[in-house]
């Protein structure tokens, strides 16, 4: 009886060292990726939404995502520059490279609809990353983020600025 306790035991304490091993081998370095307030220049008082990418891997990453203008969809760019904006609105794919143990902020664009939109309504971005130099994972991973337009607006700077964000 004593023997069958420490065998079941011994057999459960191996189940989670797997899984730890395999959670580590795969998932510890996925990077994180969080919508965040941030300001347009140095001193201003204004607000804007930027995602937030955290590489927790000591190898770069490389990260990628869509331009298009879809209902809901929120873009992404890689500064503020009037090229970037342009091309946030027309069709293709846009990537950067984050260093290893950094962070990354990138502006997120309104979608075209986002005045009509009801507080309620889910905003979503989809980004895809890889390691620069993959060891065994070679394929394109998918993070998706989704927001409501009340919690956005809270993120950016609370009720009182519905007026300049809508």
């Amino acid at each position: 009886m004593f023997w069958e306790i420490v065998k079941g035991l011994g057999a459960i304490v191996g189940l989670v060292t797997g899984c730890f091993v395999i959670w580590e081998r795969f998932y510890r370095f996925t990077p994180s990726a969080f919508i965040v307030a941030s300001s347009i220049s140095p001193g201003s008082p204004f607000k804007e939404p930027h995602l937030r990418v955290i590489n927790r891997s000591e190898r770069p990453i490389i990260l990628k995502w869509r331009n298009e203008t879809r209902a809901n969809r929120l873009g992404l760019g890689k500064d503020l520059s009037l090229r970037v904006i342009i091309a946030s609105l027309l069709d293709g794919e846009s990537a950067i490279a984050i260093d290893g143990n950094s962070d990354y902020l990138l502006p997120l664009f309104r979608p075209q609809n986002y005045k009509a939109l009801p507080d309620e309504a889910e905003l979503d971005v989809d980004i895809w990353w890889s390691f620069a130099q993959p060891l065994i994972w070679k394929r394109e991973r998918k993070i998706t983020l989704r927001i409501t337009k009340r919690n956005l607006k809270y993120v950016v700077g609370g009720s009182d600025t519905d007026e300049v964000l809508d």
